[in-house]
């Protein structure tokens, strides 16, 4: 199977707030079952963008926290289902052991954190086979449409300034 060629936006956030703020416009272009694999290193904002997803499907920001201890945070929200997954603590067999499968497969926007543990795990691939209905992601603004695959990368320039790259398969 041939990859995919990437359509890429970077976007640079000064606050937690434009973070929320993205994820919420970029919930309005995901699938109801869409899988979003965020990266980046620790507190870089993934769990921020996240909150902006949930709170999009009409779940409470406040709900919206890093599941690193419990690694699985299931949501529902008045406009969709939220499943949080934090692979921080986990590698190979662990991941394996932990039934992702069966939680990728199911109901609701999936948001991985850590998603680059994946890597030597068959999910892994996912974002290959990931498809874009209509719809791109602009900088500062989202478009609508259904996106069913999307990889973020987030990374810390400056103490109040993140870089936000935000990837999907092209058409």
């Amino acid at each position: 199977m041939n990859r995919p060629e990437f359509s890429s936006r970077r976007i640079v956030s000064t606050s937690e707030g434009e973070t929320e703020r993205l994820g919420a416009e970029l919930a309005a272009t995901l699938s109801r079952d869409a899988l979003v694999l965020v990266e980046g290193n620790l507190g870089t904002g993934k769990t921020v963008l996240v909150r902006g997803i949930g709170r999009a499907l009409g779940i409470d920001p406040r709900e919206i926290q890093s599941p690193t201890y419990n690694l699985i945070h299931e949501h529902e929200g008045e406009h969709g289902r939220l499943v949080h997954v934090d692979l921080y603590r986990l590698e190979g067999d662990e991941i394996a052991a932990l039934g992702l499968e069966e939680i990728l497969d199911g109901e609701g926007i999936k948001a991985v954190e850590w998603a680059e543990r994946l890597h030597d795990w068959p999910v892994g691939s996912a974002v290959d086979m990931g498809t874009v209905d209509a719809g791109t992601v602009g900088t500062g603004t989202v478009d609508t449409g259904t996106v069913n695959t999307v990889r973020i990368r987030l990374q810390r320039l400056a103490p109040d300034e993140h870089e936000i790259v935000i990837e999907t398969p092209s058409a």
